[in-house]
Formats: structure tokens, C-alpha cells, sequence
């Protein structure tokens, strides 16, 4: 403010979160904000892990909690802060499996965000299957990964 005092300021509205109104809102949101990622090790065989995920500024922290409010995660365990941001990351693959894939199958994320979806559901279907534990299905896994989010060609 010291160097700008010839500037009219305007003072940051307050944020005020008042729920989700309704399921195709939290579509339209995680097409815009959230992620799905599917972490592995390089070498090892089987280890596979999927990771649904909205990472926010902290002064949005209501929006957060009113997501893992919608789905019943209504302990903490899925609830991330740093100092600036808080994050809601879903990495257990019954919630993904039983919560998740099934709630965005009903209500459609729209954009290139779709396609991520799309292989997501894909890797959750081996993994499930217990086919992420072969050679072959790991390998599958780590070719979609390959091709996901900032790697889509």
C-alpha cells in the first residue's frame, strides 16, 4: 500500500460460502478446480495409488469442508492445510470406488477434465480387479498415466 498511495484501493470482498446448492455444482466445480491423479512407483510392481483432489486458498476452507460434508467424509482424514491452502484429497480406493467414480458417472465433468476422469475410472477398474498387481496391468497403468492431465497430448 506504501508504494501504490496515489491508487484507490478497493478492499477484498468477503467470501462467504453457503453451500452447495446442488450435485451438477460440484461437477462444474471439479471441472474447473479439481484433479485426478493416479501416483506409482516407477519399479515396483502393484504400487498404485489414486488420488481425487481440490486444493484451494485457505480463505476458501468452508468450500472444503462443504465437499467432504456432501460425500460423508465427515472426519477430518481427507482435510490438507498449509499455511495458504487447504485441500481435500480422496486416496482411499474403496471411497474413490464407491463414492467418487460413481457420483461423476452420474453427474458429468465437462472439458479436457473429462478425460482424465475417463482414465481414472479406467486405472480404478485394474486396480479393483487386482490386475495392477501383475506385471501387465501394472505397466497398462503406468502407459494411461503417461497420457494424463498436463501429459494429454
Amino acid at each position: 500500500k506504501d508504494n501504490f498511495r496515489d491508487r484507490n484501493l478497493l478492499e477484498r470482498l468477503e467470501f462467504k460460502f453457503e453451500g452447495i446448492p446442488n450435485p451438477n455444482w460440484i461437477a462444474g466445480f471439479v471441472s474447473g478446480d479439481g484433479s485426478f491423479n493416479i501416483k506409482t512407483t516407477k519399479v515396483r510392481t502393484g504400487k498404485v495409488q489414486l488420488r481425487f483432489a481440490i486444493h484451494l486458498h485457505i480463505r476458501e476452507e468452508e468450500v472444503i469442508k462443504g465437499l467432504a460434508q456432501f460425500f460423508n467424509f465427515n472426519d477430518t482424514k481427507y482435510i490438507y492445510y498449509t499455511d495458504t491452502s487447504v485441500a481435500i484429497q480422496i486416496v482411499n480406493t474403496l471411497d474413490i470406488l464407491n463414492v467418487i467414480i460413481p457420483f461423476f458417472d452420474e453427474y458429468l465433468i465437462k472439458g479436457a477434465k473429462r478425460l482424465d476422469f475417463i482414465d481414472f475410472k479406467k486405472v480404478a477398474e485394474i486396480v479393483k480387479l487386482k490386475k495392477h498387481l501383475t506385471e501387465e496391468g501394472f505397466k497398462e497403468i503406468l502407459e494411461i498415466k503417461e497420457n494424463m492431465n498436463l501429459k494429454r497430448k
